[in-house]
């Protein structure tokens, strides 16, 4: 990712485009805090060291990485398709489809990495659509690859600690 970044000019730690990373990813996750924790009751959980570990992996690592692979990676794809280091000269309609084309190949994953998971064949895949726009806003309004990862696993640190047997937030999924 690094590599790919330097080559297509993406500002992994700080400005692309005016935009500030930062405040997205967190404005991001600060939206879903409050949605996960609305989306189920409250539950048992670990305490201690058993609860640093969970926090550690199922959430910000698992969270992480699921927000790179159901969000950023497509963005960037896409938006490397289009030839992103001209992205700024492109026209505003130009500019809004290729917005338009990453957002559509972000729910394309979001979906297919979902139904793979036979629990989510069912109206519960509307949870993960719903919010994948709020953990892609980040990623798809700076071109920076790790918006997305920061502002999703915010969402898993909060199931993590509002109940760890979550059988939507948190895997695994079967």
């Amino acid at each position: 990712m690094s590599r790919f970044s330097r080559r297509e000019k993406f500002a992994i730690c700080g400005r692309d485009r005016g935009l500030e990373l930062w405040p997205l990813a967190a404005l991001g996750g600060a939206v879903l805090i409050p949605a996960a924790i609305r989306a189920e009751d409250a539950g048992e959980r670990a305490d201690g060291l058993a609860l640093v570990g969970q926090l550690l992996w199922r959430g910000a690592f698992y969270g992480a990485v699921d927000g790179f692979v159901l969000a950023a990676l497509p963005i960037v794809i896409v938006y490397g398709a289009f030839d992103h280091a001209r992205f700024s000269t492109r026209p505003v309609a130009s500019k809004a489809g290729v917005v338009v084309a990453a957002f559509a190949a972000t729910l394309a994953m979001t979906t297919v990495y979902h139904l793979g998971y036979s629990d989510f064949r069912s109206e519960k895949i509307t949870k993960p659509l719903l919010g994948n726009p709020l953990w892609s806003i980040p990623t798809l309004a700076t071109a920076n690859p790790i918006g997305a990862p920061i502002a999703h696993a915010a969402l898993h640190v909060t199931a993590v600690l509002r109940n760890e047997d979550s059988d939507t937030f948190l895997p695994p999924h079967y």
